[in-house]
């Protein structure tokens, strides 16, 4: 038997948690701290709280929506030879 999707009661599990995340108290606390962490250079997290905000903010979803923005980023690399370098 070839099982698909999320196990039984996932789906009622997860908007559980979620409801009670958004219903906690110190629900601010938390965001305040991964905003924090995204701007301390120094901060070992720093790069998992820029994404989690990044994430939120500017959804993948949104990219693949609309096609001229994949278009729009173009990258070159081009080999330079000593004698292009400035002196």
């Amino acid at each position: 038997m070839n099982k698909r999707g999320r196990p039984k009661g996932m789906r009622a599990t997860q908007l559980d948690i979620q409801r009670r995340l958004y219903e906690h108290p110190d629900r601010q606390k938390v965001i305040e701290s991964i905003y924090r962490a995204a701007l301390d250079d120094d901060h070992k997290c720093q790069a998992v709280a820029m994404k989690l905000i990044m994430d939120r903010v500017l959804p993948v979803s949104l990219c693949d929506k609309d096609a001229d923005i994949n278009k729009a980023i173009s990258i070159n690399i081009t080999s330079v030879s000593s004698d292009d370098m400035p002196q």
